[in-house]
């Protein structure tokens, strides 16, 4: 099917899944529910389940003990009461047609393929059932811009989505019913440039990362090849957290889109990032922080290991080492020196995708055995 939607997700945490000394460890102790959630985000709902089965309630709060009842419901005994944010029949219709499918897949990874071609068909159903396709109107031309005729649907009630993107290989649906659009000049590594940031209020969904958390954690924005989509309650807009880690994030995704249109998205990740570091100051140590805990030598998880480059990348150049996990030795160094060093990676970064060729490039960090330098061994 045409993916006319290309965009990036902002917001993705990575943990290992827990072996059966750590869970016996947690039948002892009072549980931390961000483990939950953790792995909630690698849509593995299973392992949920089985470590929620694990845990005796005593070492639960009560708070606890109420959402692990929610996610027997939700995922196990399928029989939760949902109370959708909207009285239109045919917007609820879409979201609960996503439930099904986002309760299916994230309880089985390997129905993915299957479950992807059943949701397919059951939104072409749809456009027919609901008189928006002709009759006579060929299905496999409805399958080709199943995209573009779900999003216009949806446009026609009233709404705003990006309906049939993908993140992390599964179906997502982000819907929301009013946004305010602004124009912003960003100052980029390598070229300044404006853009028009969407910020999107009243959520009607919020995706699968915040289906599969009970809203604790979502996508906070994403970039399209026309805009920037930003939610708007995930931020302090006058912090440097969104001027750094969403506005200029973005961006950044948003000027490669055009630079190197095929570009996959580990590659735009390691660009992003390094963008967020050439430009932090009070935000970059927590930064470096948090990339270092959620980074993975695993090339098949884009965020981790676009992490795991940066944090190797600037340990060879900072330290003269692979890899620098000390944060008091991170916390030593200037921001200004970080900042420099940041800018000096992505524009190498950008020279070598310059060398393949910046219209045919797919993807250069995650296709090498690579050596914290961006050179083959």
């Amino acid at each position: 099917m045409k993916n006319t939607n290309k965009f990036i997700i902002a917001l993705f945490l990575t943990v290992g899944i827990f072996s059966c000394t750590e869970q016996e460890k947690l039948k002892n102790t009072e549980f931390d529910f961000e483990l939950i959630y953790t792995i909630g985000l690698q849509g593995d709902m299973n392992a949920i389940l089985e470590l929620l089965d694990s845990i005796p309630d005593k070492n639960l709060t009560d708070k606890q003990i109420s959402l692990k009842d929610k996610y027997y419901k939700r995922f196990r005994e399928r029989n939760e009461e949902y109370t959708y944010k909207t009285n239109d029949t045919l917007i609820i219709d879409v979201v609960e047609i996503f439930h099904d499918y986002w309760n299916k897949v994230l309880v089985d990874n390997n129905a993915i393929e299957n479950e992807n071609t059943k949701l397919e068909n059951k939104f072409v159903d749809l456009l027919y059932e609901n008189n928006y396709i002709s009759s006579e109107f060929p299905r496999d031309s409805v399958y080709e811009n199943l995209s573009d005729y779900l999003m216009d649907l949806i446009t026609q009630k009233g709404f705003y989505s990006n309906a049939m993107g993908k993140t992390q290989g599964i179906y997502d649906l982000f819907l929301w019913a009013s946004t305010n659009k602004q124009i912003y000049d960003i100052k980029l590594p390598e070229k300044n440039i404006k853009v028009q940031v969407d910020f999107m209020e009243n959520f009607v969904s919020n995706g699968w990362a915040d289906y599969a958390t009970f809203g604790r954690y979502y996508a906070s924005g994403w970039a399209t090849q026309d805009a920037l989509y930003c939610v708007k309650k995930a931020y302090d807009i006058s912090s440097e957290s969104f001027d750094v880690s969403y506005l200029k994030h973005e961006a950044q995704h948003f000027a490669d889109y055009k630079t190197f249109p095929l570009l996959e998205q580990t590659d735009l990740e390691y660009r992003a990032k390094l963008t967020e570091l050439s430009t932090a100051q009070e935000t970059i140590y927590k930064l470096i922080s948090v990339f270092i805990k959620r980074s993975e030598k695993n090339k098949e998880l884009a965020h981790p290991f676009a992490q795991y480059c940066i944090i190797c990348d600037l340990s060879k150049r900072i330290f003269n080492k692979e890899f620098v996990s000390d944060m008091n030795k991170w916390e030593k160094v200037p921001y200004q020196k970080i900042n420099k060093v940041s800018i000096e990676l992505i524009k190498q970064n950008t020279a070598d995708l310059n060398n393949i060729g910046a219209e045919t490039v797919t993807k250069l960090i995650q296709r090498m055995n690579y050596n914290c330098t961006g050179k083959e061994n």
